[in-house]
């Protein structure tokens, strides 16, 4: 069986960011102890998200991935790579 609701649109964009907070604060707590900590160099992101550097330098400019320029070294928060990779799922 097989249902279609139709939601208006702002209720659709309200509940997405609903689950997509409740999804990365569950990844968050299940990530604590691994290997990637909360803030990543570009190197690092590209093993998260299991992509090469090269593919990773395209999805930023592409996508405008939001990261943070420090001494001329980028950070990506592991919090916006959850919602980046939620975002672009299908």
């Amino acid at each position: 069986m097989h249902f279609d609701i139709e939601l208006p649109q702002e209720f659709q964009e309200e509940l997405k960011k609903s689950v997509i907070q409740t999804l990365s604060d569950s990844l968050g707590s299940l990530n604590n102890d691994s290997k990637f900590g909360d803030w990543m160099d570009k190197g690092t992101a590209c093993q998260y998200i299991g992509v090469s550097r090269s593919t990773f330098d395209k999805i930023i400019k592409k996508y405008n991935v939001p990261y943070t320029l420090l001494g001329g070294s980028y950070f990506f928060s592991k919090v916006e790579l959850n919602k980046f990779m939620l975002d672009h799922s299908k």
